[in-house]
Order: structure tokens, then C-alpha cells, then sequence
């Protein structure tokens, strides 16, 4: 949020690094996605064994 904030509040034009703004929104939404699915394919496994709890 920062990466998209902080220049507007400071008057700038454009980002300093465009690409690499974006490479980390979406290395941090992969990154998410992959923590999330891990979780419920953990919950899945789990659920054959009776027991899921999701955070």
C-alpha cells in the first residue's frame, strides 16, 4: 500500500521502479494464495480425520 501512498503524498509523478512495485504486489499476492491453499488443503487432509480448524 506504501508503494502506491507514499509518492502521491510526497507529490511525485510516477513511481521511482514501476516494475518493481508490481513484481512485489504480485509476489505478495502469489505468495498469499499458495499460504492459503496450503491451508486448505491441510483442512481437507484433516477433515478425513475428523478435526479442521481455519484461521
Amino acid at each position: 500500500m506504501s508503494i502506491i501512498l507514499l509518492p502521491q503524498l510526497l507529490g511525485a509523478r510516477d513511481l521511482p521502479f514501476p516494475r518493481l512495485s508490481a513484481f512485489g504486489y504480485w509476489s505478495f499476492l502469489i505468495g498469499g494464495l499458495f499460504v492459503r491453499g496450503i491451508d486448505l488443503l491441510q483442512c481437507r487432509l484433516l477433515t478425513a480425520a475428523g478435526s479442521c480448524i481455519l484461521r
